[in-house]
């Protein structure tokens, strides 16, 4: 069972032996739902019963780029994670410039917020290798505090120190941040 958030085609749909869900707030084509992912209850898709049942995969490639500000980008990502079983996969695609040229984020720090999140980069899988894409492939499991840590103070020394870097040409992705907030998205403080 695999849920697509922002699904721009039917490529995933018309995969044999599939079992996808497709959203997305604009959909295109009849069989992709027009949905705000952020409205999903937690937990995955209800059964007949009332019982919910989380996915196995969650593909979200191109979307978080596209949410206007980072607490809402976080919040996405704990919502992906609540779709989760423990020990789903989540696909997370990015254009490269929104982690090479952004102010507030790296690949690294990147990483360690999906952990803080409970999610976790998978570092050795093989990724398509490409410059303007950055693919993280992640298992659902319990959200890492010491990571969400790192990437706050990661986050906070990059900030700090932007205002004493000579000024370089602003790309879209210079802006692309995730804002923690402090805490994890269970409830957890950091």
């Amino acid at each position: 069972r695999v849920l697509e958030i922002g699904a721009i085609n039917t490529q995933l749909l018309d995969t044999p032996g599939l079992h996808v869900r497709a959203l997305d707030l604009n959909s295109q084509d009849a069989r992709i739902e027009q949905r705000d992912f952020l409205t999903l209850p937690l937990g995955g898709a209800l059964e007949a019963s009332g019982a919910s049942r989380p996915y196995d995969a969650l593909v979200c490639s191109m979307v978080l780029n596209c949410v206007p500000d980072a607490r809402r980008r976080f919040d996405m990502l704990v919502c992906m994670r609540g779709q989760l079983r423990v020990g789903g996969l989540c696909f997370v695609v990015l254009p490269g410039s929104c982690l090479s040229h952004s102010h507030t984020l790296t690949h690294d720090s990147f990483a360690d917020c999906l952990r803080g999140v409970g999610l976790a980069p998978d570092l050795a899988a093989e990724t398509p290798a490409s410059a303007k894409l950055a693919y993280f492939e992640c298992a659902a499991g319990l959200p890492d505090p010491a990571a969400a840590l790192r990437f706050q103070r990661a986050r906070h020394e990059r900030r700090s120190g932007h205002g004493s870097q000579p000024p370089r040409r602003k790309s879209r992705g210079a802006d692309f941040d995730v804002d923690l907030g402090g805490a994890l998205g269970f409830g957890e403080r950091i």
